[in-house]
């Protein structure tokens, strides 16, 4: 016969493992922001998505928090446009309204990493023409092929990114009242379905690609 203190614990983890909790939804272009609790869905957890974009030696910043699988807590990655740089990074925590820890962005590096990739940044069409390539450094070793299409424009980047940005995929975005169609791909690089701290990361990337 079970005991009670047996019973209590399993009733307990049975009512963990559907609690739901509040998390803020905000953003802002800083490393931090303050917005409305929401009540997320079970399973889903508090994240963070930083972003840094460094053009020009200037260096912009913007932060996404919202509620997030916890399979996308640990994203985190760069890619190279040059002369501009994007770096994304993640983070979760467990507990109601809680604030997840700041970025640890992987490192930008000078040193060549041997891959070669197509370079293109077109803000007015979904298709690219130049034959331009870009030079990979430190971990960026793949090459990123991403796509964005909102009614009758579209936009196209291409360049070096880390392996961590290749299974980004594809899905819709809402920008406010717009729908985005993007798609992520990397050569040889797989593709996988959108999650929702994804959609945030997504968000972030097309503050600097204005469609």
């Amino acid at each position: 016969m079970p005991s009670v203190l047996g019973i209590l614990t399993i009733l307990s983890a049975l009512a963990a493992t559907g609690r739901a909790l509040s998390c803020v939804e905000c953003k802002d272009s800083s490393t931090t922001c303050s917005g409305s609790s929401v009540t997320c869905a079970p399973g889903l957890v508090c994240g963070s998505t930083y972003g840094e974009t460094i053009i020009g030696g200037q260096t912009f910043k913007n932060v996404l928090r919202s509620c997030a699988p916890t399979n996308e807590c640990s994203l985190k990655g760069n890619i190279d446009l040059s002369p501009s740089k994007i770096r994304m990074v993640t983070t979760c925590c467990e507990t109601d309204n809680c604030t997840p820890e700041g970025p640890e962005y992987v490192p930008i590096s000078s040193q060549p990493n041997g891959v070669e990739c197509p370079f293109c940044v077109n803000i007015l069409s979904s298709t690219c023409q130049s034959s331009a390539t870009i030079k990979c450094t430190g971990q960026e070793n793949r090459c990123l092929h991403a796509t964005a299409e909102t009614t009758g424009v579209g936009g196209i980047l291409q360049g070096c990114t880390t392996e961590s940005f290749c299974g980004l995929g594809s899905g819709s975005v809402n920008i406010g009242e717009t729908a985005v169609k993007v798609k992520f791909e990397c050569s040889g690089g797989r593709s996988v379905q959108m999650g929702v701290l994804t959609a945030a990361v997504v968000c972030l990337l097309l503050l600097t690609w204005p469609l």
